[in-house]
């Protein structure tokens, strides 16, 4: 994959995940979703009001702020982004260990490792590939 390609697509990556945590930590705090309180019955969250917050702003915040400094070619723009890959791997690890796993974790879960992923790549150095000296008669 060529870098510039890796570069799009981790600003995609980034906004889809920032736009969808964003959104779902604000439908939640606004209780537009509806997920049943008995669910976090001996977790430390008494309600969903943290791990909204956590959703929207650390996770959706994370994922905005490094979509945008990559967009930018920010110097720390990568880390940011691998650091949204990790809140979101993180996120829904947690989630899923207290409230049980769904099929839209799963998806999460791999937006996780492929942001990750793609900054892993996008931090390595670049290499010149190396020419052979032509042969002289």
């Amino acid at each position: 994959m060529e870098r510039t390609n890796a570069r799009t697509a981790l600003v995609i990556t980034d906004a889809f995940l920032a736009l969808s945590a964003i959104g779902g930590g604000i439908a939640l705090l606004a209780g537009w979703i509806k997920i049943p309180l008995y669910l976090l019955q001996g977790s430390p969250f008494p309600d969903y009001t943290l791990p909204a917050i956590l959703l929207a702003c650390g996770v959706g915040g994370l994922a905005l702020v490094g979509g945008l400094a990559t967009l930018n070619h920010e110097p720390l723009a990568y880390r940011i982004s691998a650091m949204a890959g990790v809140a979101v791997i993180g996120f829904v690890t947690v989630e899923a260990l207290i409230i049980g796993t769904a099929w839209l974790q799963v998806v999460y879960l791999l937006v996780g490792v492929l942001i990750v992923g793609l900054t892993v790549y996008l931090s390595a150095p670049q290499t010149e590939p190396v020419r052979k000296p032509a042969l002289q008669h």
